[in-house]
């Protein structure tokens, strides 16, 4: 199962606000339009509302493909990779 927040960003070019939703966990198995969104690189694509702005959203991801046998862990700081390798034995 995918999991998914709601954040609100705020554009960098024109401060306006818009509440955007984050993939935290995506599970290519039982959410096919996820998994295109990342194999053709759009699901951290963000545009503002009000001007425009295109910009490509960084943060931590689990992609998770269960029929293709492998996993992957998104951690644009490096830190999330960190943490689960103390979780997991």
């Amino acid at each position: 199962m995918s999991t998914c927040v709601n954040r609100e960003i705020s554009c960098p070019h024109c401060g306006a606000l818009k509440k955007t939703p984050m993939w935290s966990a995506v599970t290519a198995d039982t959410d096919a339009e996820l998994r295109v969104r990342i194999l053709n690189e759009t699901l951290f694509n963000w545009k503002c509302p009000s001007c425009g702005y295109l910009a490509q959203l960084a943060y931590p991801c689990l992609y998770h493909d269960r029929a293709r046998r492998f996993m992957v862990c998104i951690s644009p700081r490096g830190d999330a990779l960190a943490k689960l390798n103390k979780e997991i034995p």
